[in-house]
């Protein structure tokens, strides 16, 4: 069977699930390369990730992407992780080979650069300091895109200190805590300079 042959199938898994546009997106683009195939949401409950994965190359899947709450977890499950996605903490697309054997990496870096640059051309990393929301897998990407584009200095704002430590412990090497402003959102900034 040629590639043109096949039927591709693909998705996303996260949850919840139902709200992402990612199945609209790439079935445009499916469409558009002349690519028979689909683009499916996947819910997967927290904690049932690795079967999901595992699933995907006896089910036909060329691969999947990930979001809310398995960017982080899915790096146990998968035999191999990019040295990208190893410095970000946490993988955004599995690849399924033909072995079935899984590869992780992460491209939502990329995309938020993208998307930076796009709405706002005359951004400059050395304007001053940046600030991301959350300590998650998304936030990992959009820290470690930063810093590779020489912002000096990040304040990082979560709903727990501990989770936001840890993001700027591994991405800094040192944090320094402050507490947030608004109590009622009971956020924790810390701020760090890269070295």
């Amino acid at each position: 069977m040629t590639d043109s042959d096949r039927f591709h199938m693909a998705g996303v898994m996260g949850w919840p699930v139902m709200h992402s546009r990612s199945p609209m997106m790439h079935n445009y683009w499916m469409e558009q390369q002349g690519l028979a195939g689909t683009y499916v949401p996947l819910a997967i409950e927290p904690g049932k990730i690795g079967p999901a994965l595992r699933a995907m190359h006896p089910l036909g899947f060329a691969g999947c992407n990930l979001t809310i709450p398995h960017k982080q977890d899915a790096m146990e499950i998968v035999d191999e992780v990019d040295e990208v996605a190893k410095k970000i903490g946490a993988i955004s697309c599995v690849v399924v080979r033909d072995d079935g054997s899984l590869f992780g990496t992460n491209n939502d870096w990329l995309g938020f650069l993208g998307n930076l640059k796009e709405f706002r051309p005359d951004w400059r990393a050395d304007a001053g300091p940046v600030t991301v929301i959350g300590a998650g897998g998304g936030s990992r990407a959009v820290c470690y895109a930063l810093l590779d584009q020489g912002v000096t200095e990040i304040r990082l704002v979560n709903r727990t200190r501990e989770r936001a430590e840890k993001l700027a412990e591994e991405l800094a090497g040192r944090s320094r805590s402050i507490p947030g402003k608004n109590a009622t959102m009971r956020s924790t900034a810390l701020p760090w300079r890269s070295t």
